[in-house]
């Protein structure tokens, strides 16, 4: 504090330039630090299936839409039905459409902003594609039943 009074009473330009210093530092902190610390509830819902999955999700592609980048780094075409159930877990909902997809349902507490993860296996029962449905639209699953496809 008797740097500040010294500062004032000796150089009282050089004071209010600090003083300009320090405002901009606190505003810059307020508007682009603070943003960057807080969760949003969407993000905390990810963290806590991220750890549910055992994986980091800024390891894999997508953050934003979570799970869906891990799903696909880890699925390779060819695998078995489990094979897939082992690793497309902790959903929140699932529907089986037909023999050849599974639509998991992940983050569903907001109904406006959840993620949806298409899994499409070929006639044989083996895995082939992944698709994640993006802004563009929600495919209907009313053709669709409640549950896993087995194998």
């Amino acid at each position: 504090m008797n740097f500040l009074k010294y500062m004032m009473r000796s150089n009282p330009s050089a004071s209010f330039f600090m003083i300009f210093i320090l405002l901009c530092l606190l505003v810059t902190a307020i508007l682009w630090v603070r943003p960057l610390v807080t969760t949003s509830p969407r993000e905390k819902l990810q963290q806590a299936l991220a750890k549910e999955l055992g994986v980091k999700i800024d390891d894999y592609p997508y953050p934003y839409s979570f799970p869906a980048g891990y799903f696909f780094t880890i699925l390779k075409p060819g695998m078995t039905v489990s094979n897939v159930h082992e690793i497309v877990r902790a959903y929140d909902k699932v529907f089986r459409c037909g023999k050849t997809a599974e639509v998991y349902y992940y983050l569903i507490e907001d109904p406006e902003d959840f993620v949806s993860i298409w899994v499409v296996y070929d006639e044989q029962g083996t895995y082939r594609e992944l698709r994640s449905e993006g802004d563009s639209g929600r495919t209907s699953t009313d053709w669709c039943s409640l549950g896993l496809q087995e194998e």
